[in-house]
């Protein structure tokens, strides 16, 4: 066995433990589940030792999950679900802006003059304008309630995953008890939430609406003011990963920042460099999300990939940067179907890509047309069974949808980038510029909508989990035993 299939097993081991530790406790059963593993592992490779290691990473997947579960489920702030109580809280992060009301993200400090201590967050819906900034102490009065499942949506274990246990959503009296001024009260991701906040008001001024709250999905993976209609017809279609802070899109970032370095003539080295620093940035304005950090983990080897003229994707680089994740946000696995199907988009693009593309090698690649199909539905490949299961909705339609928009995103990501750059110089120049932007905004929308309501572009269908094991079953039948039809060794 070779170190790179080791150093996969030792990563998969850790997942799986991860994984074990969301349906199983400390019990029989998890004995049992491990002696299982030793002994099919043990079968395969022969070597006592390397499987003693195997073992140890999956229990320490399985511990460190239990120990974020334990935390969770023992905060101080569940004992006060269902009651009116006086909250003193330093607002975390960015705030999320809406519609008709913004989103901000509470660290407890005290309820009903309690001091608290290992205690969870809570999500406050707050009216818009009401001049708060990340790092700010407030208090205010609410009855506090515990999130409910939405009809196809487990909300609940969505903010678990976000550490948040617990909702406000009309909060009364509210006070400031200290102004954040400066980034040393706010800390790091208080100074990325307000930056981001501030971009995402000069987005609203630049553009109308609903193209300004497009353009922060697409930039910055806030959808919460997109409006229901607009957000369903994007699932429809298929193309709801446009508005996410995935793989894809901070790779075509990356793609964008990387050639512009180069385009100035600086070195390689200094290019990755900079190349870092500016996914790192990235990351903070988006808020350190778990999709958002393993997509910046994809763009980061992305970056050393276009750099160094190795285009391939490695398995273990998909995997290292799920484990990386897990490492700090374990529920992730389970709470986040953003990591969910940015995790297997990647695996569909590294086992199917090179099929898709033999297969459509007669198409012509103008517009990025050969491409922008096999990338779609080597992705959707491994995606659509997840998404069945989760929503039954099946979009016939995705396949079109894509290839009609995904050649327009590097212009579209980068025109708006820059655009927000020079948007705060103001003038009659930059509602110039912005209308290239428009015109763009306003083809994804109508071709969404298009699609959307076009004869059979959607079916919604009963998607049992036997079907879905069975599938993924075929799946890995397939890829073993004609693995070598399907990836293209470089």
């Amino acid at each position: 066995m070779t170190r790179s299939k080791k150093v996969l097993l030792i990563l998969f081991y850790f997942i799986s433990g991860v994984l074990s530790a969301s349906f199983f406790s400390v019990s029989n059963s998890l004995l049992y589940f491990i002696a299982l593993l030793t002994a099919v592992t043990f079968f395969l490779t022969k070597k006592i030792f390397f499987v003693l290691i195997l073992v140890t990473f999956f229990l320490i997947g399985f511990f460190r999950c239990d120990l974020t579960l334990t935390n969770f489920i023992s905060s101080t702030v569940l004992p006060y679900h269902r009651q009116e109580v006086w909250i003193e809280g330093k607002i975390f992060g960015r705030l999320e802006v809406g519609q008709y009301q913004d989103r901000a993200i509470i660290k407890p400090v005290k309820i009903n003059h309690n001091i608290l201590v290992g205690t969870t967050d809570i999500l406050v819906f707050v009216p818009k304008f009401s001049h708060l900034n990340p790092g700010d102490l407030i208090g205010f009065k609410c009855f506090l309630i515990e999130p409910q499942k939405l009809e196809g949506f487990d909300y609940p274990k969505y903010l678990a995953g976000r550490n948040i246990s617990t909702i406000c959503r009309q909060p009364q009296e509210l006070i400031f008890l200290k102004k954040c001024h400066d980034w040393h009260c706010r800390g790091l991701a208080g100074f990325f939430g307000l930056t981001a906040n501030k971009l995402e008001k000069q987005i609203y001024q630049i553009l109308p609406s609903p193209h300004s709250e497009l353009m922060q999905g697409i930039l910055f993976g806030n959808t919460s003011g997109l409006s229901q209609e607009l957000k369903e017809i994007f699932q429809q279609t298929g193309t709801t990963h446009l508005m996410a802070v995935s793989g894809l899109n901070l790779t075509i970032l990356t793609f964008l920042v990387t050639n512009l370095f180069f385009s100035f003539g600086i070195s390689r080295k200094k290019t990755l460099f900079m190349t870092s620093v500016f996914i790192f940035i990235y990351l903070g304005l988006v808020g350190f999300s778990a999709s958002s950090v393993r997509a910046g983990i994809m763009g980061m080897l992305a970056s050393v990939a276009i750099i160094s003229g190795r285009l391939n994707i490695q398995l273990n680089s998909i995997f290292f940067a799920a484990s990386f994740l897990l490492l700090f946000k374990p529920l992730a696995l389970v709470t986040d179907l953003g990591f969910q199907l940015s995790f297997l988009a990647m695996l569909g693009l590294y086992y199917f890509l090179p099929f898709f593309q033999h297969i459509f090698r007669f198409l012509p690649e103008k517009f990025e047309f050969r491409s922008s199909l096999s990338m779609t539905l080597a992705a959707q490949t491994f995606v659509l069974p997840w998404l069945l299961y989760k929503f039954g909705l099946l979009s016939i339609i995705s396949p079109l949808a894509n290839i009609l928009i995904l050649p327009f995103m590097p212009g579209l990501m980068g025109g708006g980038l820059a655009l927000l750059l020079f948007s705060f110089i103001g003038g009659p120049i930059v509602s110039f510029a912005s209308w290239p932007l428009f015109i763009v905004l306003d083809y994804l929308i109508k071709i969404v909508g298009w699609c959307a309501h076009l004869p059979f572009a959607y079916l919604q269908i009963t998607f049992p989990l036997w079907l879905l094991c069975l599938i993924y079953g075929i799946f890995f039948v397939i890829i073993y035993w004609r693995r070598k039809f399907l990836i293209t060794k470089v």
